[in-house]
């Protein structure tokens, strides 16, 4: 009986100090921001010295907008893949509205003057400021957002 009591207080005890000691992600990371006319610059370090952490795109956002990785425009709006954060590694972002990427049909020029559209071209609109960044991170199968608020530069 003094047994299974000892056995029972050291498996306790392991269970206390196992679920206690587990880190939030908020806790190994740290993130900064600046804020531009039509983007933000992300920067994102990894302070855990053995932990991988994911930047799930597809569940972060600039205010009501999904983010977009500046590549090719015509991708904006679609899913976006996850950034892989190695432990100890700092990575800058430029991230975007997805929302405020646009296809400009530009202006029509007087046929008199040799017609055809100037001005044509993909484009990003300016974000209006304040606006809120919600980062989804991912740690294995848990995941958190972190929620910064960004003012005009």
């Amino acid at each position: 009986m003094k047994k299974i009591k000892v056995l029972f207080l050291i498996v306790f005890t392991l269970l206390i100090v196992s679920c206690g000691s587990e880190k939030s992600i908020k806790e190994i990371v740290n993130i900064s921001t600046s804020s531009y006319s039509n983007y933000i610059s992300l920067t994102i370090k990894n302070k855990s010295e053995k932990d991988t952490i994911e930047i799930v795109w597809d569940k972060s956002k600039i205010g009501d907008s999904g983010c977009f990785l500046k590549g090719k425009y015509i991708d904006a709006g679609k899913p976006q893949l996850n950034e892989i954060l190695a432990p100890n590694e700092l990575k800058i972002i430029s991230i975007y509205p997805s929302d405020n990427v646009y296809f400009d049909e530009g202006k029509l020029q007087n046929p008199l003057l040799g017609g055809g559209r100037t001005g044509q071209g993909w484009k990003i609109k300016d974000i209006n400021y304040p606006t809120k960044l919600v980062l989804c991170l991912k740690l294995g199968d848990k995941e958190e957002f972190i929620i910064k608020d960004i003012s005009k530069y």
